[in-house]
């Protein structure tokens, strides 16, 4: 049995999920310029075109897919983060679940963000990062 979620679940979740906001390492580029950058292979990056994001036609599993991808690839002691660009700045989101992560790569999706890569990051560096106000450093 595949106990994996489809998109179109982890969206409904997503959606359903009371927004406690924060959650942002600041500055993004600290993270591009410092920590170590997750490697994933092209196929399943170039995957999210096809992603299904409504419950009709066949389920695609892609966000499950590439947090199932990441995960393991973060040190022992980092976090998860994503860096992407939404027009002239950099935003850094802690994805600590696939309901996080759904909530950018639908927006990667719907090219309302690119995505520069995927880090992990040191869990003092990250606590550091989060707490910090956005400056508009990260401006590009």
């Amino acid at each position: 049995m595949d106990d994996r979620r489809s998109d179109s679940d982890l969206i409904l979740a997503s959606a359903l999920r009371a927004y406690v906001g924060g959650g942002y390492f600041n500055p993004a580029a600290t993270i591009v310029d410092e920590c170590r950058k997750i490697e994933l292979p092209a196929d399943l990056l170039a995957a999210s075109a096809r992603m299904n994001l409504g419950d009709v036609a066949e389920s695609t599993f892609y966000i499950a897919e590439l947090y199932a991808a990441l995960t393991p690839r973060v040190a022992n002691g980092e976090l998860l983060f994503a860096v992407y660009a939404r027009n002239s700045y950099m935003l850094a989101p802690y994805l600590f679940d696939e309901e996080r992560c759904s909530d950018f790569e639908v927006q990667v999706h719907d090219e309302l963000l690119a995505v520069i890569g995927y880090y992990s990051v040191p869990y003092g560096m990250a606590k550091e990062g989060m707490l910090r106000d956005f400056t508009g450093e990260d401006e590009f």
